[in-house]
């Protein structure tokens, strides 16, 4: 048979072939767990850049709704203010006709006081 030191040979080389499949194997997990940790690291930024992403178009989904609810303020401003300006063309038209009556009633007023007065003189005379 084999001799004692043969043996002990044989068993330290596989204990050394032992050793060696263990280091391959620790090596393999490790790689794996490096793979699967930067796996899960790009899950992550995904999942941080999907939350991003639904941030952003909620908030121009914000802004769509409030530029329509603006662009409908314009349009309500503007047509108040058409009729505001037809409602302030109206009252100047009105108050133009206004002073025209007045200054024809005061040349009137005006006429029947000189009347007044030429007929206290005349009565004044008689």
């Amino acid at each position: 048979g084999t001799s004692f030191l043969e043996g002990k040979m044989a068993g330290s080389a596989l204990r050394r072939k032992c050793e060696s499949l263990e280091a391959e194997i620790k090596a393999l997990k490790d790689s794996s767990s490096e793979k699967l940790r930067a796996k899960q690291e790009a899950h992550l930024h995904l999942t941080v850049a999907d939350s991003r992403i639904r941030h952003l178009q909620e908030a121009m989904k914000k802004m769509s709704e409030e530029n329509l609810r603006n662009e409908k303020l314009v349009r309500q401003l503007r047509s108040s203010n058409t009729g505001l300006m037809t409602e302030n063309a109206r009252l100047k038209a009105k108050m133009e006709a206004s002073h025209y009556r007045q200054q024809e009633l005061e040349k009137h007023a005006q006429e029947a006081n000189e009347g007044m007065e030429a007929m206290r003189r005349e009565l004044v005379t008689i």
